[in-house]
């Protein structure tokens, strides 16, 4: 299998969901339900709310219009604190925030450069998100 972007298997699976419920009528209607029995509409609904702010973030960071490292260290916040388990997730769905948590401290590294970045930029000059640890 080829690889795929993760943002066309985002956007192919925002579409299936979309249309659901159709696609399950017209597999039903030929006899091809077992096409789509293992795809739970609820999975797919979470995955994608889960999935969704990392494809925004790839979406920003991959401007070519405009510059993006001033992007990294608010994009890295805010996909962390996405991934922290929260009292309405089932056990499954916390493993998979908590495993992503995990593999966004192990991948992502912010430099002394991201963080001077974010300071330069006047927009964000005065923001106090960082600690000086």
């Amino acid at each position: 299998m080829l690889d795929t972007r993760f943002s066309t298997v985002f956007l192919i699976s925002d579409s299936i969901k979309d249309v659901y419920a159709e696609l399950r009528e017209k597999f039903d209607n030929h006899g091809e339900s077992r096409r789509i029995d293992e795809v739970s509409p609820d999975v797919l609904e979470f995955l994608l709310e889960f999935l969704c702010p990392f494809y925004q973030a790839q979406r920003e960071l991959e401007g070519d219009q405009y510059p993006t490292i001033n992007l990294v260290v608010l994009w890295h916040k805010q996909l962390k604190r996405h991934c922290r388990p929260v009292a309405s997730d089932s056990p499954h769905q916390a493993i998979i925030r908590e495993q992503h948590l995990e593999w966004l401290n192990r991948k992502i590294k912010i430099e002394t450069l991201h963080k001077l970045a974010i300071f330069l930029w006047p927009k964000f000059r005065q923001l106090r998100m960082l600690s000086h640890g």
